[in-house]
């Protein structure tokens, strides 16, 4: 059973995230959304928080996953 929720974007904006894709490491545009979400929420969430040297070599990996390192 899934636990995924569905939600609407409007056209010009799914259009825009799937000519991101083409210059992006992303797979599907469901990636490139997880993603910005994800890193909006990590920002917003740890806002005046330090990071710890293994949270910090954590998110070093997944630049370098993505290819952005």
């Amino acid at each position: 059973m899934s636990k995924n929720k569905t939600i609407d974007l409007p056209a010009g904006l799914f259009a825009q995230l799937e000519a991101a894709l083409e210059s992006s490491a992303f797979h599907s545009v469901d990636d490139l959304v997880l993603f910005i979400l994800q890193n909006y929420l990590d920002q917003n969430l740890s806002a005046g928080k330090a990071i710890t040297p293994d949270e910090e070599e954590v998110v070093r990996q997944r630049l370098r996953n993505l290819g952005y390192l």
